[in-house]
């Protein structure tokens, strides 16, 4: 919230996103994947594990992330009940939020997202090139 005493606009995300209009009525709060989806009719992808090309990764980490996913994606409701950065907020609303809204994978609509994605910043000269998604 503190950064709208300064500006009319920010970015904000985590913790901090889910109570700001309870803070402030008047603030507007639009969510990303949401506007996206309005706009584009694609998926919105929140996040990716990525490396550089130059970085090797051995099977063995690759099998570490992959397991950290399962096990993260199977306790949510633990994390959710030890979790106690956002007081106010019902542990269903937070499960709810991690099991139906995060989607986990990258499937082909995700990947056409990601993909548009680029696409619109190469259009805009945000990026000098378009980049191809790789896959371990």
């Amino acid at each position: 919230e503190s950064m709208l005493v300064d500006h009319s606009a920010a970015l904000i995300i985590g913790d901090a996103a889910f109570k700001l209009s309870e803070l402030d009525p008047s603030i507007t709060v639009y969510d990303l994947s949401e506007e996206w989806f309005r706009q584009t009719g694609k998926t919105f992808v929140h996040a990716v594990v990525a490396v550089r090309k130059n970085i090797f990764l051995s099977q063995s980490q690759k099998k570490f992330i992959q397991q950290a996913k399962i096990e993260g994606c199977g306790r949510v409701k633990e994390v959710v009940r030890g979790y106690k950065g956002l007081p106010g907020i019902e542990a269903k609303v937070l499960e709810n939020y991690l099991e139906k809204k995060i989607r986990y994978d990258l499937n082909e609509a995700a990947i056409d997202g990601l993909t548009h994605f680029n696409n619109l910043c190469y259009q805009r000269g945000i990026i000098s090139k378009k980049y191809s998604i790789k896959f371990l």
